[in-house]
Formats: structure tokens, C-alpha cells, sequence
């Protein structure tokens, strides 16, 4: 398991948690617990909040969790001019809701992915802007590895990728971090980049809780 902060406090506070936020970006914890004593809440790098009932249930399924990795390839391959122009579409239609928040004071959370007729195109890991992009070639589920470009993706290139293999009809994805779908299906939450997070059979358009939506479009711009 990834490293993670208990912080002590009575009563918390929007700077309590703002500060321990940042904290968690630059020392890259996997999650904040605060203790007040008779309450336990989870800080995540998502910045939800949300209590939990037993820490020691809590830490031992973080610790179970298991972690893609990426190997990194080489240039981002030919793309078709249609999945480009797709992708800078979708880009352009959802950047204002990616960008409206930056966490940390830099980062921009949510994703964009196309599907293309080798991987997928998505957003990059730990972006500060929406201009860069990046290339999954495939996903291995059982080795638990992401064969990406020259950069590395989004976090969750994983569910991206076993969204897009699971839904044939799929041909876009747009995620956006802390913004939920009315009347669309709820999944329980799991820490980004995870097998519990990535493995989800879900054909619709969804929400994960303490997360955010995932939309999901056919190739006619229809949403799923």
C-alpha cells in the first residue's frame, strides 16, 4: 500500500482540510484519515471527504488493493483525422468543467478518451493544462499493465480501456472529477488506478461515488 497521514482533529475546518490536501499532493499519500475521536473521514487525492466505520478495515482493503503500471513506448502513434478531430471536440465541449477547479493550485482532474482503431487517445497524467495527450495501446488486465505512449495517462486508463473492450458501441469517454449525472447509476468508490477501481461491468453512462460521472458516447455523439 501507498503511503497515507492520520491527523488528529477535533474539529475540522475548510483550511484543516485544504492544507492537509496539499500535503497529500506533495508528499504523494495514497489518502488523508482524520480522527476526531468518535468520527473517521478519508481525504483522497480526488479531494472527496467521506467517513469511514473501522480504520482497520479500511487500511486493510487499501492495502489489498493492486496497482497498474505503465510502460511507456515511444511517440503517440497515426491517428485518423476523424479520431483527432473528435478528440480536440470533446476537449473543447468539456474544458470548461475540467478546468473550472485546479487542485492543489496546479492539477486538472477528469479525463477525455477517443477510440481509435490501435488503443485509445486520452488525457495525460498529472496535467496542468489539456492541450497534451497521450496514447494507450493496450491494457493488461491480468499483469495489471498499461502499454502507453511516450507518456504516461490518465489514472484511469484502466477502467477507460476495460470500458472500451466491455462496450463495443463505445467510442467516447469524457470523465469529469467531482461533478455526478442525474438518474444514472452509482458504482462505490475505490482509489483510482486500481483493479477495484478499473474492473466495473457497466454499459451506461455512470457516476462513482465521492468521484465523479463518466459519460459514454457512441460514435454518432449519442450518449450511452
Amino acid at each position: 500500500m501507498r503511503e497515507y497521514k492520520i491527523i488528529k482533529k477535533d474539529v475540522l475546518s475548510e483550511g484543516i482540510i485544504d492544507s492537509a490536501y496539499n500535503d497529500l499532493l506533495s508528499n504523494k499519500w495514497q489518502f488523508v484519515v482524520f480522527d476526531s475521536g468518535d468520527r473517521l473521514s478519508v481525504l483522497t487525492k480526488e479531494k472527496s471527504l467521506f467517513d469511514i466505520d473501522d480504520l482497520d478495515e479500511f487500511l486493510a482493503m487499501a492495502e489489498s488493493d493492486i496497482y497498474y503500471k505503465t510502460e511507456c513506448v515511444g511517440a503517440i502513434p497515426n491517428i485518423s483525422q476523424n479520431d483527432t478531430n473528435m478528440y480536440w471536440k470533446y476537449i473543447d465541449e468539456y474544458a470548461s468543467m475540467i478546468e473550472k477547479t485546479t487542485y492543489g493550485g496546479r492539477y486538472l482532474f477528469g479525463c477525455v478518451a477517443v477510440k481509435t482503431d490501435s488503443g485509445f487517445v486520452t488525457t495525460v497524467r498529472g496535467k496542468d493544462n489539456l492541450q497534451e495527450c497521450a496514447f494507450v495501446y493496450y491494457v493488461n488486465h491480468n499483469d495489471y499493465k498499461v502499454l502507453a505512449s511516450d507518456r504516461k495517462a490518465t489514472l484511469n486508463a484502466p477502467l477507460l480501456h476495460y470500458l472500451f473492450e466491455k462496450n463495443p458501441q463505445l467510442k467516447v469517454i469524457v470523465h469529469l472529477n467531482g461533478e455526478f449525472g442525474e438518474n444514472l447509476p452509482t458504482m462505490q468508490y475505490a482509489f483510482p488506478g486500481t483493479v477495484r477501481d478499473s474492473i466495473r461491468d457497466v454499459s451506461t453512462s455512470f457516476n462513482i461515488e465521492y468521484h465523479g460521472v463518466f459519460y459514454l458516447f457512441n460514435k454518432y455523439g449519442e450518449k450511452i
